[in-house]
């Protein structure tokens, strides 16, 4: 049994790859160690020695904590996630994301709003995934004829947080309205809506707001709650294992990086902009999203929109483009396939993780929208 070493640091994005890495590593009979960063983290020499390793799989912000470099691994096999060049000292094998297609999604979701004016506000290190989705943010831009800002007062102060984005506020209060922000990450912005609360500007009606990353702790926590784009961190650790296993078979292959796409833009109340009087609505919405997959009935929505059943469906309906029973099982579905693209959750209990109440009423939801069963749409996952 070959023993696959997989150094991570220990936090919330970087540990929903280890479910991809682990159901490769259970098909291909593998034996996988967790090395987190800390403290008293194990040198990678000490490591590879102690389990007498196969090869590695390494999280680049482990390496970014850390402080090693790409020489420390040796030449065993080993397969980096999203890494920083500069960690690199020669040419490597590994999974990134793909960057340009996370910056396409977002720019979807904000061009929809049909506002004039739009901006990008990026990350305070020059990582070239944040300059790619800035550059794709002003390609999608132009081609729309529309106007696009780029923060760019603090690129003097790179790698300093306070001094990169101190000016954010004021340029975020001068920006012309309505404006759709792109920003870098969940955590820029948070920044941006923290920024618009200071500057007492209506978010989404003013500003509308989306990330990148889907990290839940601060999107669902976020006032109002963030549209986040979601990588597919899953299928990210599943390629990650898939490529290292080519390399401990063919060692002598040459280096190869391979990108590992997104899931989907996950819709909250940053970018969905509500005309006056439908605030009932917008909790309707966000009551859907939060509570569908607890198996909710339209008559639980109904007493949130108020006044008759026919009154309220049309309202509902007019807002959301949908039914209320619709909504419920387009977020359901949604959901379902965020767990077929996890290859760890076994598709006969997925159903009962959406709010159904036995796998045939998934199965054929599942495929009135999608055309596909659940297993081909697994299986059409895995092969992208």
């Amino acid at each position: 049994m070959k023993t696959v070493l997989f150094f991570r640091r220990l936090w919330r994005l970087s540990s929903r790859s280890t479910n991809g890495i682990y159901q490769y590593a259970k098909n291909a009979g593998w034996r996988v160690r967790m090395i987190e960063c800390g403290r008293n983290a194990p040198s990678p020499r000490q490591a590879i020695e102690g389990w007498r390793a196969d090869g590695c799989i390494v999280d680049g912000p482990f390496l970014d904590r850390i402080g090693w470099k790409q020489d420390v691994f040796g030449d065993l096999p080993t397969v980096f996630i999203d890494a920083s060049r500069a960690n690199m000292t020669r040419p490597y094998s590994g999974v990134e994301n793909d960057a340009a297609e996370c910056a396409r999604l977002a720019m979807d979701e904000l061009l929809s709003l049909g506002y004039g004016n739009y901006a990008y506000v990026g990350f305070m290190e020059q990582t070239e995934w944040a300059e790619l989705r800035r550059k794709i943010f002003e390609t999608r831009i132009a081609k729309a004829g529309k106007k696009g800002h780029v923060f760019l007062e603090g690129v003097e102060n790179r790698g300093r947080k306070d001094a990169f984005y101190g000016g954010l506020d004021s340029w975020i209060a001068s920006l012309p309205r309505p404006c759709g922000i792109f920003a870098a990450n969940d955590r820029v912005a948070e920044m941006v809506l923290s920024a618009c609360r200071i500057e007492n500007i209506a978010v989404p009606e003013s500003i509308a707001v989306i990330g990148v990353d889907d990290d839940e702790t601060i999107c669902e926590n976020a006032e109002p709650t963030l549209t986040s784009v979601r990588p597919d961190f899953e299928g990210c650790g599943y390629k990650a294992a898939e490529l290292l296993d080519k390399i401990m078979k063919r060692p002598s292959r040459r280096p190869e990086v391979v990108r590992y796409g997104c899931q989907r833009v996950v819709r909250r109340n940053s970018t969905r902009v509500f005309k006056q009087g439908y605030a009932a609505i917008r909790d309707a919405v966000e009551y859907v999203r939060l509570n569908a997959c607890r198996g909710i009935s339209p008559a639980e929505v109904l007493k949130l929109v108020g006044g008759s059943r026919r009154s309220a469906e049309v309202r509902f309906r007019d807002f959301t483009g949908r039914s209320i029973g619709e909504e419920i099982t387009s977020v359901r579905i949604e959901t379902a396939k965020a767990l077929l693209a996890d290859p760890s959750v076994p598709i006969d209990m997925i159903y009962a993780r959406c709010g159904y109440e036995d796998p045939s009423s998934l199965r054929r939801a599942f495929r009135m929208t999608t055309s596909l069963s659940l297993r081909e749409y697994r299986l059409a996952h895995l092969a992208r």
